[in-house]
């Protein structure tokens, strides 16, 4: 199959899939934007942790908070705040315990997340679910839509940030 570019391939999703028409007639075309750098995948996971079944409105303003208490979204950071400080961002108790399991094991080593891209997908799953929070109907869901899209997988992970 030729590589077709993101645009061409947003059009071909949209002719597949209703859904996806609306969204690039209403947003345009995916633009491409480069992965999670090793150094922000901590970022990026915990950010995922904080917006899952949460209005996007409401998700954002408590990441902003997050960010602001922290200061620097990293695990060490994590471990150093208190818990009044994390719930009073906004996190639930749920999310929060989510949040430093990922610190947690991140310190510790037993994630790795800058090898991460060095893994298949099984090998990430079973790495990430390990994580409280981030469970397997989350990584299985995540692989079904993507089998759903092929071969333009990588467009629609892009337009659902």
């Amino acid at each position: 199959m030729p590589r077709l570019s993101f645009a061409a391939a947003s059009y071909a999703l949209g002719e597949q899939d209703p859904l996806i028409g609306r969204m690039v007639e209403l947003h345009g075309p995916v633009k491409y934007s480069t992965p999670p750098r090793a150094d922000k995948r901590f970022a990026t996971l915990a950010r995922t942790i904080v917006y899952q079944q949460l209005a996007g409105a409401a998700a954002g303003t408590i990441w902003r908070r997050v960010e602001s208490v922290l200061g620097e979204v990293c695990p060490e950071r994590f471990l150093a705040v208190t818990a009044v400080d994390l719930r009073a961002a906004g996190l639930s108790r749920n999310k929060m315990a989510s949040l430093l399991d990922l610190s947690e094991r991140s310190v510790t080593g037993e994630i790795e997340l800058d090898r991460l891209g060095y893994l298949n997908d099984q090998q990430v799953i079973d790495a990430l679910v390990k994580v409280r929070g981030i469970g397997e109907w989350t990584a299985k869901e995540l692989q079904s839509l993507g089998d759903h899209w092929k071969p333009y997988r990588s467009v629609v992970l892009l337009a659902c940030p």
